[in-house]
């Protein structure tokens, strides 16, 4: 059987104002129409940046009853991979995300390719479990995109 195809999560969005403000100005997004907006969940883009690194700093300081109630706000968010697939990167990552709220990414085709490739071979290249390496592919974004899923059942029929 082969192997199921990734879903690549990572998106560029921006908010209807700031939108429309660079629709007047004629500007793009990187050559590509700017894509609409609209609320579905949060996936914190390029493994969260800064956030899982310091995830114990966020919830000591923002959490209104305790740590761990901060750091379980933080592991709601969903996480993408994007250029993030680095072995520096990810022990953050997985530390901090749940198991099944991180995503696959590749910052297509605002990065050049062969800086998606390379961060995406440094992932492949990294030690984890065949689980989180499925969820992480295709699994975190059926659960969160069903369609996702449901698109991918119709093919193999």
């Amino acid at each position: 059987m082969a192997a199921p195809h990734r879903i690549d999560t990572h998106t560029h969005i921006l908010p209807p104002d700031y939108a429309a403000w660079l629709k007047r100005k004629s500007a793009d997004a990187g050559g590509l129409p700017i894509p609409d907006w609209s609320v579905i969940k949060v996936i914190l883009s390029h493994a969260g940046g800064f956030v899982p690194y310091a995830s114990h700093r966020i919830a000591i300081t923002t959490s209104t009853s305790n740590v761990a109630n901060g750091l379980a706000q933080l592991r709601s968010f969903y996480y993408d991979i994007a250029l993030s697939g680095s072995p520096t990167a990810l022990p953050s990552l997985l530390a901090a995300a749940a198991p099944d709220h991180i995503l696959f990414g590749t910052d297509f085709p605002h990065a050049p390719v062969q800086v998606g490739a390379a961060f995406t071979s440094m992932y492949e290249a990294y030690s984890m479990s065949d689980t989180q390496r499925a969820s992480i592919d295709r699994g975190a974004a059926e659960q969160l995109f069903p369609r996702c899923a449901n698109e991918m059942s119709n093919e193999t029929r």
